[in-house]
């Protein structure tokens, strides 16, 4: 799982994000409504240290995933998870914001194998790194 300041950060980057977001450890529960919602998840990360020797200035990189998952009422057709699928690599494309640099987002995979409660979904990952000085 990511670090707390990539969480953080990837919160805020998200803040007004017009699609409901679920995270980590919040409400499992889905919309009444059959709305579409993201699952914003961080399934792995990793540190080093990078630099050796400088006391108090070395430094130690994360590098992780962002993963999204777009669940979108089933029958309505691609096209909306799509779309915020879209929207998301727009977002973070290239991005670099509160220490986290982002990089060139996976397309979208869509999964349709089976009935998600009622839910298609379609997922994107995006790498990151972010740096650490201790």
């Amino acid at each position: 799982m990511a670090s707390l300041a990539v969480i953080t950060a990837v919160k805020a980057r998200l803040a007004g994000f017009p699609t409901p977001l679920r995270w980590p450890n919040e409400s499992a529960r889905t919309p009444a409504n059959g709305s579409t919602f993201v699952t914003v998840q961080f399934p792995v990360a990793t540190e080093e240290q990078i630099s050796f020797g400088a006391p108090g200035a070395n430094v130690f990189r994360e590098e992780g995933a962002i993963r999204f998952v777009i669940s979108a009422r089933r029958g309505v057709g691609p096209e909306r998870a799509a779309e915020i699928a879209e929207d998301l690599r727009a977002l973070f494309r290239n991005a670099r914001f509160d220490g986290v640099r982002c990089y060139a987002p996976s397309s979208p995979v869509f999964d349709d194998r089976g009935d998600d409660a009622g839910y298609f979904l379609a997922a994107i990952v995006v790498p990151y790194d972010h740096d650490t000085f201790a």
